[in-house]
């Protein structure tokens, strides 16, 4: 399962002039999703929740000099923050809990898709280094 894009289509990258146009694989959903290493496919990335490995355990491919930066968490912020908001408002709306019940069902939803959502979006900037050669 892997996205194919032209390289044409691609960012920041030059073409020769001259040469065909050639289909790059970009990156691989099961990878991310798993969390491995982007090289060797093995090694895990992540030593604590949602803390990187400073380098692969298996190839040694580091991951130190991948620039995550706020990209991960922005995207949680607004992803999960709409999504737990709609949710709510409509409980809200249909049935009328209490507030101590909205806070038992948001309050473990918000923080277990926020995580969720940080582990696999700085997995796939990781892969996405890798795969442009800045890593």
């Amino acid at each position: 399962m892997a996205v194919l894009i032209r390289r044409h289509l691609l960012v920041g990258l030059e073409l020769e002039r001259g040469k065909p146009l050639d289909v790059l694989p970009l990156i691989s959903l099961r990878a991310v999703l798993k969390s491995r290493c982007p090289r060797c496919g093995q090694g895990a990335m992540y030593r604590s929740i949602i803390a990187l490995k400073p380098q692969c355990t298996h190839c040694a491919l580091p991951f130190a000099r991948a620039d995550v930066g706020d990209g991960p968490a922005f995207f949680a912020i607004m992803l999960v923050g709409f999504l737990v908001t709609t949710l709510a408002a409509w409980v809200e709306i249909a049935y009328a809990p209490t507030y101590l019940l909205h806070a038992l069902l948001w309050l473990p939803l918000t923080l277990m898709l926020s995580v969720l959502v940080i582990r696999v979006s700085k997995a796939y900037l990781v892969h996405a280094a890798y795969r442009f050669e800045r890593l």
